[in-house]
């Protein structure tokens, strides 16, 4: 589960959260994930292992607003030969607001194509197929 509190930039004139920062929001919260099961995502990428978003889907629930606390948990929905289904939920004190699945193609650093996602990362993602990440500590 990973938290971040709405900013005054990240909301429009009405003081509610952009839709754009939800992928935003999103991609931090599944760096917070990497980060539990891997250890930083920049050490899977000297490795020679990156990450490409193929496709994305967002459905808006209600409103987040300037300053409220999203907490947004995020589960591995599916584990392909080359690609990674992410799912995130975003919430504010329990309710629902955002809803999104992200698509993310293995690629090779040094290609720039599609390879198999590595043995390693198949295994630390597998934990999380269907089960939120755990709060980060602090």
């Amino acid at each position: 589960m990973h938290s971040v509190r709405v900013r005054p930039l990240d909301c429009d004139r009405q003081g509610v959260l952009g839709h754009p920062r939800y992928l935003n929001y999103f991609e931090a919260a599944l760096i917070e994930l990497w980060r539990e099961a891997l250890g930083p995502y920049d050490d899977t990428v000297a490795h020679g292992v990156d990450l490409a978003v193929a496709e994305t889907r967002l459905r808006y629930v209600a409103a987040a607003r300037f300053d409220d606390l999203v907490r947004i948990a995020v589960t591995v929905q599916s584990l392909g030969t080359t690609s990674v289904v992410v799912g995130f939920a975003a919430s504010v004190e329990g309710e629902p607001v955002a809803r999104g699945e992200t698509r993310y193609v293995c690629v090779g650093t040094a290609s720039g194509s599609k390879e198999a996602i590595p043995d390693t990362v198949r295994r630390a993602l597998s934990r999380y197929m269907n089960a939120p990440a755990a709060a980060p500590a602090g």
